[in-house]
């Protein structure tokens, strides 16, 4: 991969900008309504109340910068997409592939929540051991296709043949810390049955679903 630049925000600038546009012409997607608040002071960059309504859902993002130092870079983003297609929310944040495999299985919009921080090494990498945070997703009216991969659970717990199985209202609320996403307990119904799931995703790859 090539490798970011390291950042440092220079420390004699002292600037506040607030931004709005209607529309972003040459985007595609269409992306407006469009507003951000832009402030650098103390080596620090913050973009705060960024409102941005798009073709495939809203974005509402409150994030910082902060370079102290060459050796003590930081970084915040508290994110929420609203009403956004899992595609598009994959596309959007390519991490939670990685880490969520199996949600590329399902079909229908999500309101997600996120809040991070983590420190950076000299290559504009996060450094795993310090990210900290927070993740919440809910969907509803949701579709999970009965493929290759589900279609062996399907089976043995006697789903209905059918290509999709609908979802019922889930909520799903985790916590990053120690280099793991730790899932809390959330309920979710599938079909004719109703499931009770919790689980730790190490960053590792290893796994481990109750």
């Amino acid at each position: 991969l090539e490798r970011m630049p390291l950042v440092v925000v220079p420390g004699n600038l002292d600037i506040e900008l607030n931004l709005k546009a209607d529309t972003v012409n040459f985007m595609n997607p269409r992306i407006g309504p469009f507003s951000t608040g832009v402030k650098i002071k103390d080596r620090i960059l913050q973009l705060t109340s960024t409102d941005v309504s798009t073709d495939f859902g809203n974005i509402y993002l409150d994030a910082f910068y902060s370079s102290k130092s060459k050796s003590d870079i930081s970084t915040g983003v508290n994110l929420k997409l609203s009403d956004i297609e899992v595609e598009k929310f994959i596309e959007i944040i390519p991490e939670v592939d990685s880490l969520i495999p199996m949600l590329r299985t399902f079909h229908g919009k999500l309101t997600t929540d996120f809040s991070v921080t983590s420190q950076l090494d000299s290559n504009m990498n996060f450094v795993i051991p310090t990210l900290d945070g927070m993740a919440r997703i809910k969907g509803q009216d949701m579709t999970v296709d009965n493929s290759l991969n589900l279609g062996k659970i399907a089976n043995l717990i006697l789903f209905r043949k059918q290509d999709e199985l609908k979802i019922d209202n889930m909520q799903v609320d985790a916590l990053i810390h120690d280099s793991r996403l730790e899932i809390f307990p959330f309920e979710f119904g599938l079909d004719r049955f109703k499931f009770a799931l919790r689980g730790t995703q190490n960053f590792d790859k290893s796994m481990y679903y109750h």
